[in-house]
C-alpha cells in the first residue's frame, strides 16, 4: 500500500501525485480521506484522479493519522494494487421500510465478493454520522452475513454534526450514505477504550434512535446535569455541554459485561440528548469518566491483540471525542504505543465519530464511542 498526507494540497500536486501514482502501477485504487477544513478539493481530487484513471472512493473526516501524529487540516490517500470490492449504498432516512434496500446491498455486496471461508476478510465501512440508527444497521447486516466477514469501520462527515456530502468516488459526492469497502485476507479490527465507570444507573426511559429524550420519566438534560453534579461536580449549562460530554460520556452495559460509550454532543430545545450512536429503549446508563491522560493501557491492549501479528501496516480509526478529551499530546502518546509494539509499520488513520468493531468477547459487530481501534492495512 502506498499512502501519501498532504498537509497543504492544492489541485496541483494532485494531478501530479496521481499521474505519478499511474504511471508507476498499471492498476491503482484511491482511498481519499479529506479533513473537513479541505472538502472544497474533492472536485479537483475527482478530476485528478479521473484524468489519470485511477478508481477513487473517499469520505470527509475530522481529521487524519499519518507520520505518527493527528492532522486536523489536509488530506491522507491510500493507493491499493488492483480494485479491492467498494460500494457507495444510499442510507434513506424513512423507517423501517426503506432501510431493506440497503441492508440488502450490502448483503449482496459481502455474498459477492466475501471469500468463501468465513473470517478471511474484512468489511470496512464508513458511514455518514448524520445516519440516525448505525447500530441497528449493522444488526440487521449481521443476521444476513453472519461471521463471512470481519466488521470495522468509522462514523465520519462535519464534527459540527450538520448535514454534509461526505462521501465520494470519482464522480458523485452524497450524504446520507455508507462506503464499504472489503479487504480480502485481513484479520479483522482490535479495539479498547478502557472507560470505567460505577455511578448510580438511571434507565433511559424514552429514545428515538441516538436521542435520549426522557431518563427514569423526566427530561434528559435535567437528569444528566444532576448525575454530573452528583458524580463530578460539575455545574452543566448548554453552553458547556460539548466541553464536558467528551470526558463524561453515558454508558450502557451489555450481556458480556463490556460496555459501551455514548458520547452526548448536544441538547435539543426540548432537553433531548442527542449522542453520537443509538442507544436501547430502558438502557440503564450511567455517567463514566473519560480515560486519564497517560493511562495507555487500551492501546497496548489493541497494540498486543492477535490481528495485528506481523502486519505491514496498521489503519487506526480513533474517536474523536477521545481526542478532544485527551488532547493532542496524550492522544498522540497512544499512537507511540502502537509504533513502538510495530516497528516497521506503516501506521495511518482517520479521526472518528463513531466506530464499528467487533469486540473479542462478542462475534457480531457494534457501533462504540470513545474506542480505539485498528486493523491490519497491508
Amino acid at each position: 500500500m502506498l499512502s501519501q498526507f498532504l498537509g497543504s494540497p492544492t489541485p496541483e500536486l494532485l494531478l501530479q501525485l496521481c499521474h505519478s501514482w499511474r504511471a508507476s502501477r498499471p492498476s491503482v485504487s484511491v482511498l481519499a480521506l479529506v479533513c473537513e477544513s479541505h472538502a472544497a478539493l474533492i472536485g479537483p481530487l475527482q478530476e485528478a484522479a479521473s484524468s489519470a484513471e485511477l478508481r477513487l472512493h473517499g469520505a470527509v473526516v475530522p481529521g487524519v493519522v499519518a507520520d505518527g501524529a493527528f492532522h486536523r487540516t489536509g488530506l491522507l490517500l491510500l493507493a491499493f494494487p488492483g480494485e479491492p470490492p467498494a460500494v457507495i449504498v444510499p442510507i434513506p432516512r424513512e423507517e423501517p421500510e426503506a432501510t431493506e434496500a440497503p441492508i440488502a446491498t450490502l448483503a449482496d455486496f459481502v455474498h459477492q465478493h466475501a471469500s468463501a471461508t468465513a473470517g478471511e476478510d474484512t468489511l470496512v465501512i464508513f458511514v455518514d454520522a448524520m445516519v440516525p440508527k448505525v447500530a441497528s444497521l449493522l444488526d440487521r447486516l449481521y443476521f444476513e452475513c453472519g461471521d463471512q466477514v470481519h466488521y470495522a469501520g468509522s462514523s465520519i462527515g462535519s464534527e459540527r454534526f450538520v448535514a454534509t456530502p461526505c462521501l465520494f468516488d470519482n464522480t458523485r459526492l452524497v450524504e446520507g450514505a455508507l462506503l464499504a469497502v472489503l479487504l480480502p485476507q485481513n484479520g479483522g479490527p482490535a479495539m479498547a477504550h478502557g472507560y470505567q465507570g460505577d455511578v448510580t444507573l438511571r434507565v433511559a426511559t424514552e429514545i428515538e434512535g441516538n436521542r435520549i429524550r426522557r431518563i427514569n420519566g423526566r427530561i434528559a438534560f435535567e437528569v444528566y446535569q444532576e448525575l454530573m453534579a452528583e458524580e463530578y461536580g460539575i455545574a452543566l449549562d448548554r453552553t458547556n455541554f460539548y466541553e464536558y460530554g467528551v470526558h463524561f460520556p453515558f454508558a450502557f452495559n451489555r450481556v458480556s459485561g463490556e460496555s459501551l460509550v455514548r458520547i452526548p454532543v448536544s441538547v435539543e430545545d426540548d432537553g433531548s440528548i442527542l449522542c453520537i450512536g443509538e442507544v436501547p429503549e430502558n438502557a440503564l446508563l450511567g455517567v463514566v469518566r473519560a480515560v486519564d491522560a497517560g493511562d495507555t493501557r487500551a492501546a497496548g491492549m489493541v497494540a498486543s491483540s492477535s490481528p495485528l501479528t506481523d502486519a505491514a501496516g496498521v489503519f487506526v480509526i480513533y474517536c474523536a471525542g477521545r481526542y478532544l478529551h485527551l488532547g493532542d499530546d496524550a492522544a498522540a502518546a497512544e499512537l507511540v504505543v502502537l509504533r513502538e509494539q510495530h516497528p516497521a509499520a506503516e501506521i495511518v488513520g482517520v479521526l472518528s465519530l463513531g466506530e464499528i468493531g467487533t469486540p473479542a468477547t462478542e462475534g457480531y459487530p457494534q457501533f462504540c464511542n470513545a474506542t480505539l481501534l485498528a486493523i491490519p492495512w497491508c
